[in-house]
């Protein structure tokens, strides 16, 4: 009988152990402080870290910002951040509060843009109806809007301001600069002037008034 010979080879894998995760240092935060909490319940309390202190990955920390300030952008006072790999998911930064709220409103205008960053300000334009009187700057300071709003004053001009006995207001309210009012005055006034007319000049009525007198018996 023949016999055969069979080489076994043993194949070895050597498996290599896991990169050693190595450690992140606390970084100095502008305006902020690094640190987690302690205790339990009502002992729990948020211990700053020192600079360059080891944190050990996947560590629950904070970031936690000085007033005016807010952690990466964020609305809130602190937020979470964490290591993985030696290396930060997010470098921690505080960054001055944005303003979150609607610039103040000014009366006959509208926004048209705001730059809600620390710094950034307000640009209005007046209605179509009426003219910008009072330059002013409204800025973002800190999450807050301050300064001055412009004045937009109205050109048009009210029928409501005729507050003249007889006269007949009609429905229309308001007419634009240059426009006219034709006087019609109610039974038993009289025109005070024939064809009388009440012209628009940027936001003044102007023309014969009062527009209508009592008729004699």
């Amino acid at each position: 009988m023949r016999l055969s010979l069979f080489t076994v080879t043993l194949l070895v894998i050597f498996i290599s152990p896991a990169e050693q995760r190595e450690p992140c240092s606390v970084l100095k935060v502008e305006h902020g402080k690094i640190g987690k909490y302690v205790g339990y319940y009502r002992g729990r309390r948020f211990e700053e870290l020192s600079e360059n202190s080891k944190i050990e990955d996947g560590e629950e920390l904070y970031l936690r910002c000085e007033p005016n300030y807010e952690p990466f952008g964020h609305p809130e006072t602190e937020e979470k951040i964490a290591c993985s790999q030696g290396e930060w998911e997010a470098v921690p930064v505080c960054e001055p509060a944005m303003c979150r709220g609607p610039p103040p409103p000014t009366p006959n205008a509208v926004v048209v843009r705001a730059n809600r960053t620390h710094g950034g300000g307000v640009v209005y334009h007046c209605r179509q109806f009426a003219k910008k009187v009072k330059y002013a700057t409204t800025t973002c300071v800190f999450g807050t809007w301050k300064g001055d709003r412009p004045v937009c004053k109205d050109l048009r001009c009210s029928v409501d301001e005729l507050s003249f006995p007889g006269l007949i207001k009609g429905m229309k309210k308001f007419y634009l600069p240059g426009h006219v009012f034709t006087v019609t005055c109610e039974r038993g006034f009289n025109l005070t002037k024939e064809n009388n007319q009440l012209k628009c000049v940027y936001g003044t009525w102007q023309g014969h008034l009062p527009p209508c007198i009592a008729g004699t018996v």
